[in-house]
């Protein structure tokens, strides 16, 4: 049963909790809990069901994908869930995800909102992959619509199950979520380029050309950096009643990565026509500041941070750490050390 989970429902790594976008974003479900505000126990379990609910329907995205691209994958030489299974186990399997997130999704369904922005993402989730529309392949427009059905229409869905109604502040995050979206989006095409192009398949790379891609980057990369500040400014201006020991606390985020930001840039100043790799934070080679700024801070201090406020008002909340602990292996040294600000430190030690 173990090795069943690990390779549908752990794909590639445990892609669905990873790359998951309602995971990577999960602080603004907290900021919404905080704005709101609702510290209900009945909240919590909300939360809980909708995580539940995010990971499935990944895990459907991420296995029609695979499904549809199984021989291509073969031909590149790349690895597939589905490579040893029939079409028809595939199908079951793919089909089994998605019945599963539609019976954890049935639990914010009394919002038209919701149920409506769910059949758009389920329709453009199942067409990237599948004939005859096969999104992904259509270039630029390929392109535009992963972004989406990755990434920005889950966070929509985040708004509507949870009634978050601010439009200005929908609308700054969103915009924030969009970019996270295109450059992680445009570095994968970035890294298929090759083999892409080998097989004739139609991607934006392939169009737009690596340099070109590679120019639209780096833009799209100072502009997740310039909206997470002003998400981060949001957050001290909308939550600015919630003190802790008389402490604004949601400044010292802001002032954290304020900090990190300016580093970065006299970092830049130093280094004469970066390449790609030096400002890549999805280039594996080694944890970087631009790595510090686009993965881990979002995807960790945020989260961990707003979680702790969260902890004050509702004791349940302390079970979120433990889910961070565990997935990002916060409990060994060694991944600790390797960190961007784990080697600053030990360095100094």
């Amino acid at each position: 049963m173990w090795s069943f989970i690990k390779k549908y429902l752990g794909w590639r790594g445990w892609a669905a909790l990873y790359y998951n976008s309602i995971f990577e974003n999960i602080f603004i479900i907290f900021y919404i809990t905080l704005r709101l505000p609702d510290f209900s126990n009945a909240f919590v379990v909300d939360i809980l069901i909708f995580i539940l609910f995010s990971i499935f329907s990944t895990t459907y995205g991420y296995l029609i994908n695979d499904l549809a691209d199984k021989e291509l994958d073969r031909k590149h030489g790349k690895e597939n869930t589905f490579a040893d299974d029939s079409k028809s186990k595939a199908a079951v399997i793919v089909v089994s995800a998605f019945l599963i997130s539609v019976l954890l999704g049935l639990r914010f369904c009394d919002n038209y909102y919701f149920i409506g922005v769910w059949i758009v993402w389920l329709a453009i989730s199942t067409f990237y992959s599948l004939p005859p529309l096969r999104l992904k392949e259509r270039g630029k427009t390929g392109l535009i619509f992963v972004i989406l059905a990755q990434r920005v229409f889950p966070i929509l869905l985040v708004f509507a199950a949870f009634e978050f109604t601010f439009i200005w502040e929908i609308a700054l995050i969103s915009i924030y979520i969009l970019l996270r979206g295109a450059s992680s989006d445009i570095n994968h095409q970035l890294e298929d380029y090759e083999n892409d192009l080998k097989t004739g398949t139609k991607t934006s790379a392939v169009e737009l050309g690596k340099e070109r891609l590679e120019r639209i980057f780096r833009i799209v990369l100072e502009g997740e950096k310039i909206f997470l500040l002003l998400v981060l400014i949001l957050t001290v201006v909308r939550l600015n009643k919630i003190e802790i020991l008389t402490i604004p606390v949601f400044l010292i985020p802001l002032i954290v990565f304020a900090i990190i930001y300016g580093i970065s840039w006299i970092r830049l100043s130093r280094i004469a026509n970066a390449s790609i790799e030096t400002i890549n934070p999805y280039y594996k080679k080694e944890k970087t500041i631009f790595q510090f700024i686009h993965l881990v801070f979002p995807n960790i201090f945020l989260p961990l941070y707003f979680i702790f406020v969260l902890i004050c008002y509702n004791y349940f909340y302390s079970l979120f750490i433990l889910v961070y602990i565990i997935i990002f292996r916060l409990y060994d040294i060694t991944t600790i050390k390797h960190s961007y600000l784990g080697r600053l430190l030990f360095k100094r030690t």
